[in-house]
């Protein structure tokens, strides 16, 4: 399974670690020195990543216990997030797929307890730890002596398994709260669908809840700054905003998935009247200098006179041609082929062609007939435009994903 780190996650961990080592580690741990208390940050800040991922697989293996493929799972700053390619079949599925990532986060969270009980009431026991062999205050980060380093050891485990306590309970909470796309969203419109029998009434309430649920989120994080929370009171703001994003993100989605569902190819496509195909006959120098299509273009289709397509002139196969050459040599000569997984026939569904599209990282499918002929192109953007004709849609949102955000940013701890 591909495993993604965005880059506003980098961001997010240093703040994690920066919060911990600063703030709340000195006070609620006053024993451990700055360089353990940022040591102990930045293994908290791994840890939280590595338990936001647990949460995911337990999306992505209860999905695909139930036939549900997944593309992979990304982090980034808001926490994680799953991309399945399709939704549930069923709303038992789509109740035990939502229930899952939490019900990691409540594993998780008791075997932080445990090892966090073990370690407060049995300490060392037993465990004898010097820097014999190193240079002195290397291992103790500044701490002397065998005994001082087994306490620091100690009082930074448990900092550490008390931070995860608190961010798997946090994450499983959090994420129940019942408000589409977080699980406990997911869970109500799985039991709505079920109720109703109707997936659309169910989705529109869901995300409905959703804005509901990221609107007091919202309020709850201004109500906190005023009130002195400090710095960490802007993160429930943010990831209120965040869930009312995903929540009016979600029903558009589902609204425009229905709308789509069983329109063909032919109907979002772009003619190939208004694709500017380049003759394969032209030479370079005459698509050069646009006498052909009125402007140079890159990455263009080459067409023969029948219609077939040739392949695509890019800007790869223009520089790799030296220009003495362009005016001997035609568009079909130096195109590239266009191979089978991007071409697409204009009786196939369009769901199934942009989900291929956004699978293969493709940005457009020429759309041919049986003959091999071109007679469209098929690109989001375009999709998305025919889309805004017949209704006021968002464009069309790929891929599904399982949004499971990270409530848990080091408090400021009290004295």
């Amino acid at each position: 399974m591909p495993v993604g780190v965005d880059v506003s996650w980098l961001p997010f961990a240093a703040l994690v670690t920066w919060g911990l080592a600063t703030e709340h580690f000195p006070l609620v741990l006053p024993a451990l020195t700055p360089a353990f208390c940022w040591a102990a940050g930045a293994v908290a800040a791994i840890g939280q990543a590595g338990m936001v991922l647990a949460h995911e697989f337990g999306h992505i293996y209860c999905a695909r216990a139930f036939g549900t493929p997944t593309r992979r799972v990304t982090l980034f700053l808001f926490g994680g997030l799953a991309e399945l390619e399709r939704e549930p079949p069923s709303p038992k599925a789509e109740v035990l797929v939502a229930l899952a990532g939490p019900a990691v986060s409540v594993a998780l969270a008791i075997l932080c307890w445990a090892l966090w009980y073990a370690l407060t009431t049995l300490g060392w026991a037993g465990v004898e730890i010097t820097e014999e062999g190193f240079a002195p205050g290397l291992l103790t980060m500044g701490l002397a002596g065998g005994e001082s380093l087994g306490d620091a050891l100690r009082a930074a485990a448990v900092g550490v398994l008390g931070f995860w306590l608190l961010v798997n309970a946090a994450m499983a909470l959090f994420n129940l709260l019942p408000g589409f796309p977080l699980d406990g969203g997911r869970v109500l419109r799985g039991l709505l669908w079920g109720a109703t029998g109707n997936l659309k009434k169910a989705n529109r309430a869901a995300s409905a809840a959703g804005v509901a649920v990221g609107g007091m989120i919202v309020g709850l994080g201004i109500w906190s700054a005023a009130n002195g929370g400090g710095w960490g009171a802007a993160w429930p703001a943010l990831m209120g905003v965040a869930v009312i994003a995903a929540a009016r993100w979600s029903d558009s989605r589902g609204r425009l998935r229905r709308a789509v569902s069983g329109v063909p190819v032919r109907r979002l496509m772009r003619p190939v009247a208004l694709v500017h195909a380049v003759p394969a006959e032209a030479t370079l120098q005459q698509y050069f200098e646009g006498s052909m299509l009125g402007l140079g273009r890159a990455n263009v289709p080459v067409v023969r006179a029948d219609g077939a397509l040739v392949g695509r002139l890019s800007v790869r196969s223009l520089a790799a041609t030296p220009p003495d050459q362009w005016p001997l040599l035609t568009a079909g000569e130096v195109c590239e082929p266009t191979p089978a997984a991007a071409r697409v026939r204009p009786g196939v569904d369009a769901i199934a062609a942009l989900s291929w599209m956004h699978h293969t990282g493709r940005t457009r499918l020429d759309v041919v007939d049986g003959g091999g002929r071109l007679i469209g192109v098929l690109t989001a953007a375009d999709a998305s435009r025919a889309l805004h004709r017949v209704m006021d849609l968002e464009p069309p949102p790929e891929p599904l994903a399982v949004f499971t955000p990270t409530p848990a940013i080091p408090p400021r701890a009290n004295t």
